[in-house]
């Protein structure tokens, strides 16, 4: 479920009326790509890149917290939430904390691979969940943070700005352009009746101002409404659709699969340096096992010895003189060793 910029503002414009002043108890950073900020019983659940909902849903959470969520909860926990905004008609959320620390803000970016941002008050980064890179920005701790360009501010408009848009390009294609998104600009388009393939520049005035007036009418009076029979969300009332309590409920409600596998047993993912110890604590036990084996083997050597000390020297004298040995001692090439067996052993 990848929420559009529109449908992240009903989502962030619910997330202010509930989460405003409340405490932060823990966060959790859940593989793959998930993290969950748990106030009370409820958590805000912000899967990258693609959603950011409030839940009352539990999950299996790690046995062990990764480094950056254990770096988050020291900055975060305890703290107060001030604000909850997107910016312009981005992709992007600001959550503002109030902590002993000062006042930090917590940016989370639900575009292309997604990332979640902890800053202090100035901007500067502390902590991120991606390091990346662009010409004119860089998310890396350390560095002060930039907003993403983006030209949008709002998803109403007017209608010199939708005339200046207008051109050779489909209709379908120049709307989709604007930040309400596809999906909607398309509805639009089937309830005026004007054919998706039709040229921006041949519109009429009455039908660009209807276009218009409907966008600004959807943004400004939308509800969230369910099919539980097809499984889909809408902003208005259809056949087949009833309403629900709040953008968060349907979303959730559309997405009953993921909230299924996250319930499974999550296996954290091991730590690189654990990996390492692990691995070289495997070959010193190896070892260790070549060693006491070596050891035996030399104890009973030494046992032998000591047990046919009187035979052994008579021999070693036999073989220095030159004397013919018994059956049970062959000479080396090198006349100064022998290889000696006692009963079942060999020294």
């Amino acid at each position: 479920m990848n929420l559009t910029s529109f449908e992240l503002s009903l989502i962030i414009n619910e997330l202010k009326e509930t989460l405003i002043n409340q405490r932060v108890d823990k966060i959790y950073n859940i593989p793959k790509d998930m993290f969950r900020i748990k106030f009370r019983k409820r958590y805000l659940e912000i899967q990258l890149p693609d959603y950011i909902r409030l839940t009352e849903t539990s999950v299996t959470t790690p046995m062990l917290p990764s480094t950056l969520a254990m770096t988050l909860r020291k900055h975060l926990t305890s703290g107060i939430i001030t604000d909850i905004r997107q910016h312009k008609a981005d992709k992007v959320i600001i959550i503002d904390i109030s902590t002993k620390r000062g006042d930090l803000h917590l940016i989370i970016e639900l575009f292309g691979e997604g990332n979640f941002i902890l800053t202090n008050s100035d901007y500067k980064i502390i902590t991120t969940y991606h390091f990346q890179q662009w010409k004119d920005r860089k998310i890396r701790p350390k560095y002060d943070y930039i907003l993403p360009e983006f030209k949008y501010d709002k998803f109403v408009t007017t209608e010199d700005e939708l005339t200046e848009m207008l051109s050779t390009k489909f209709i379908a294609s120049t709307l989709s352009h604007l930040p309400i998104g596809k999906k909607y600009t398309n509805e639009i388009l089937q309830t005026l009746n004007i054919n998706e393939t039709t040229e921006g520049i041949a519109l009429t005035n009455k039908q660009i101002k209807q276009i218009v007036d409907q966008i600004n009418h959807t943004v400004n009076n939308c509800k969230p409404y369910y099919n539980p029979t097809t499984n889909v969300f809408s902003i208005r009332q259809q056949e087949g659709f009833d309403e629900v309590v709040s953008f968060n409920k349907a979303f959730e409600l559309i997405n009953p699969t993921q909230n299924n596998i996250l319930c499974k047993k999550v296996v954290p993912k091991e730590d690189k340096d654990l990996k390492k110890l692990k691995k070289r604590l495997s070959k010193q036990n190896e070892h260790l096992d070549k060693l006491i084996t070596i050891s035996k083997q030399c104890n009973r050597i030494g046992d032998v010895i000591y047990e046919h000390y009187n035979e052994i020297q008579s021999l070693l004298e036999k073989a220095k003189k030159g004397d013919p040995l018994p059956p049970n001692v062959k000479q080396g090439k090198d006349k100064r060793k022998l290889k000696i067996k006692l009963n079942d052993d060999i020294i």
